[in-house]
């Protein structure tokens, strides 16, 4: 991981010697991907604790809901502390000025604010995160980033409804193979010491950058291979009976 890290996030610890206006395209031309959140999160402290400057910690307020939607306090709050879920802020979020962040909710898509959007930090403050627009057509507009209140859908697998209040944002050095498409990228690292497990994350993965030969690929010490995920069910030409109206998928 640490090597991945060098040679993605190269001089990362001299970042705040570079001129204001370099660090933007800095970030915004470069991640690192890989399968699992709990990949990402370990990338992301990694990347965070190499970054000089002051490390600010928010930390969210949880409360479990009943069917009513009423608090439940029979679960204790240092369990709800410590789920994590994929579409969730965490708990925890730790942050420092000048660093990438991605959007987990759609605020305002008028003016570029929509989940997926990638930042950067410019100021930190008590209730709100001042940050940059990294690319796309909103690329350097800044935006303040306020606390909301963050609530489970019903496929997130807890007996109850989760409500976060928290900043709706997560760090963006690394991110989900999946919360990366539509991305658009010139420099990709691919973690893969825990393989794909999902139809076509591969091909998402290596098809994020804008060259090919500017895509590096860790497998691990030991591993010289990966797994590639494929449903070759896709591929066949079957006819299927959807609604009582006869379908043929046509997919080369």
């Amino acid at each position: 991981m640490q090597q991945l890290i060098d040679k993605i996030y190269p001089e990362i610890d001299s970042l705040q010697q570079r001129e204001e206006e370099s660090c933007p395209q800095y970030f915004g031309e470069r991640a690192i991907l890989a399968p699992l959140n709990v990949d990402v999160n370990d990338l992301n402290k990694s990347c965070l604790e190499r970054m000089s400057g002051v490390t600010s910690a928010y930390l969210s307020v949880d409360v479990a809901l009943d069917d009513a939607g009423g608090p439940d306090y029979s679960y204790p709050t240092e369990y709800l502390n410590e789920i994590s879920l994929s579409d969730m802020p965490n708990h925890e979020l730790m942050l420092k000025v000048g660093c990438p962040i991605i959007l987990l909710r759609s605020l305002n898509p008028f003016k570029g604010l929509c989940n997926g959007t990638r930042m950067i930090v410019t100021a930190i403050r008590e209730q709100v995160i001042e940050a940059k627009i990294l690319s796309g057509t909103h690329r350097g507009r800044s935006a303040f980033i306020p606390r909301i209140s963050l609530i489970t859908s019903s496929s997130s697998g807890l007996p109850f409804t989760l409500r976060r209040r928290q900043f709706p944002v997560r760090l963006a050095f690394g991110m989900t193979i999946n919360k990366s498409q539509g991305q658009s990228l010139s420099i990709v690292g691919i973690q893969l010491v825990m393989p794909v497990f999902a139809h076509g994350q591969l091909y998402v993965a290596l098809s994020r950058a804008t060259n090919c030969e500017n895509v590096y690929v860790s497998l691990g010490s030991q591993n010289q291979h990966t797994t590639n995920i494929v449903y070759m069910e896709v591929f066949d030409r079957e006819s299927y009976n959807i609604d009582g109206s006869d379908v043929m998928s046509d997919i080369d």
